[in-house]
């Protein structure tokens, strides 16, 4: 009954966005736009970096080069540039 199992992740759409100087814009807009600033997330333009605040309280936080992925339920996911290259493919 305790058997180790291995799983395979379904193939699953999602959207994401990579941290760069050029993006700013449309990260805001990703992450619902200007109404959410400073609720839902905060952009440090001298560092192109950008915080997300979750519901739990915890703050993540995405440096210039991360990507930031939408998952299922429309929450959103720092993940680092190496990790993201090792997980997903973009479809062009």
């Amino acid at each position: 009954m305790n058997e180790i199992k291995t799983i395979i992740p379904k193939p699953i759409a999602s959207e994401a966005i990579e941290v760069t100087e050029e993006n700013i814009p449309g990260i805001t807009e990703f992450l619902g736009g200007e109404e959410k600033r400073n609720i839902l997330f905060g952009i440090n333009y001298k560092n192109h970096a950008v915080t997300i605040s979750k519901e739990d309280g915890v703050v993540l936080k995405a440096k210039k080069g991360d990507w930031i992925v939408k998952d299922l339920n429309g929450e959103f996911w720092p993940c680092a540039s190496k990790l993201f290259k090792k997980t997903y493919d973009i479809k062009e």
